[in-house]
């Protein structure tokens, strides 16, 4: 019985060394589900603060945009201010500089028809008033092509109609002061005499 005895003695004392490595897997499992789950938690954390900043450089971009098409218009309107007072000045320069061209030419369709008129007076006007105009067309002022055009109101003024057979109605027949365009804008209506026909009703 002693060998029984001892037997017995050692299953017992065994028997809870069996149960220790259930429970340090069960450890050992808490401590992996614990480490899962805070892994899951910082992945969470990083997808809401990557989602975030994604929304945010969205709305960047957006202001980014909004600020790029703010800039272009405020180009686009200087611009346009340039211009507008770049034609302005050439303008209040041209005006005056047109009737001095009218005079010239004036004077030189007089010299040409006066008895004796010395042709190296009226030739030296033309050639003034040719230099005057090449100056003109420089900064973009350009005549009027009027006489034998029918009659346009944006850029004809009429002061006078005639009587014209063979002529139809509304057709320039005789221009007074030419009129002048600036870079493709209405300088100077040119003053014109218009034709209304041979029927009475056809003004």
């Amino acid at each position: 019985m002693p060998n029984d005895t001892a037997i017995d003695v050692s299953e017992t004392v065994a028997a809870p060394t069996e149960r220790r490595p259930r429970g340090a897997r069960k450890g050992r499992l808490k401590a992996q589900a614990d480490e899962l789950r805070l892994v899951k938690e910082e992945r969470d954390s990083l997808t809401q603060q990557v989602a975030e900043l994604t929304q945010r450089m969205g709305g960047c971009e957006d202001d980014r945009l909004r600020l790029l098409a703010e800039m272009d218009n405020m180009r686009k309107r200087i611009q346009r201010r340039l211009e507008e007072d770049r034609w302005s000045l050439i303008a209040d320069i041209s005006r005056p500089l047109l009737d001095v061209a009218d005079n010239l030419e004036r004077a030189a369709h007089q010299a040409g028809e006066g008895a004796g008129a010395h042709q190296a007076t009226l030739e030296g006007l033309r050639m003034v008033h040719s230099q005057l105009l090449a100056v003109l067309a420089r900064y973009g002022v350009a005549p009027i092509d009027a006489v034998g055009s029918a009659f346009d109101f944006n850029v004809h003024e009429a002061i006078a109609h005639v009587r014209s057979e063979g002529r139809p109605d509304n057709e320039v027949v005789s221009e007074v002061a030419r009129g002048y365009l600036l870079n493709g804008r209405l300088l100077r209506p040119s003053k014109v005499v218009v034709a209304r026909g041979s029927d009475p009703t056809g003004a």
